[in-house]
């Protein structure tokens, strides 16, 4: 097997803000990074929320200095939103688990 990565978004809500409450936070995985961006540059523009606070670039250089990205949205200084974009190995190698092989 191939071992690959995938961008995996996690949406936290701070649902004591919000009349509507729902589950505390949404999971999408995505095969790369720019179908991943353009997806939240969309919901953000769906849901009028400014689309200038986030960035394929910024994501892109966070994810390849700290191995993650996150952005807390805020309207008049309280945070609604916290999105979180993290690469997942689909495949690892396997590992030997430090084992040795066994004397004869």
């Amino acid at each position: 097997m191939r071992t690959s990565k995938i961008v995996h978004i996690e949406v936290n809500f701070q649902y004591e803000l919000m009349a509507m409450k729902g589950s505390t936070f949404t999971h999408s995985y995505y095969s790369n990074l720019s179908l991943a961006c353009k997806s939240i540059e969309n919901a953000l523009l769906i849901n009028n929320w400014r689309k200038e606070d986030f960035n394929y670039t910024a994501v892109y250089r966070s994810l390849r200095e700290r191995d993650s990205y996150v952005k807390v949205f805020k309207e008049r200084g309280v945070p609604f939103f916290k999105i979180t974009l993290t690469y997942k190995t689909l495949n690892p190698r396997l590992d030997s688990l430090e084992l040795v092989k066994k004397p004869d």
